[in-house]
């Protein structure tokens, strides 16, 4: 086993990503741990790694489907909600209705239409 050189560290306990978050240990194998264990979040990639800032059509028709005849609401990014909010009320939807159809406040779908719109 090799020795880490802990000079200078002035945390409690050493060498774990417990050392590395809660004591700020910044000893080298507290380091590598932290690195190994803990890779950081990438924002904006979800499912499948695809990217969820983008909208998917097949999300979309999903939805739309689950929407007309009545299925639990689907998990869908801000763009693909804002394309069904649209289509539904390019259909006559009431903001009310695509509320309940996709398990959203009425305000949210009120502020879809605007953000659509502008």
């Amino acid at each position: 086993m090799t020795t880490v050189d802990r000079t200078g560290c002035s945390a409690a306990l050493h060498g774990t990503s417990w050392a590395y978050d809660r004591h700020r240990c910044r000893c080298a194998d507290a380091r590598a741990y932290k690195n190994r264990w803990h890779k950081p979040q990438v924002r904006g990639t979800g499912q499948h790694g695809r990217d969820r800032t983008e909208p998917d059509q097949l999300s979309i028709d999903i939805a739309l489907d689950r929407a007309r005849l009545g299925g639990p609401p689907p998990l869908l990014n801000v763009p693909e909600r804002r394309t069904v909010v649209a289509t539904l009320t390019a259909a006559g939807w009431t903001a009310a209705r695509i509320a309940l159809a996709l398990g959203l406040a009425q305000r949210s779908v009120v502020r879809h239409r605007t953000a659509t719109a502008a």
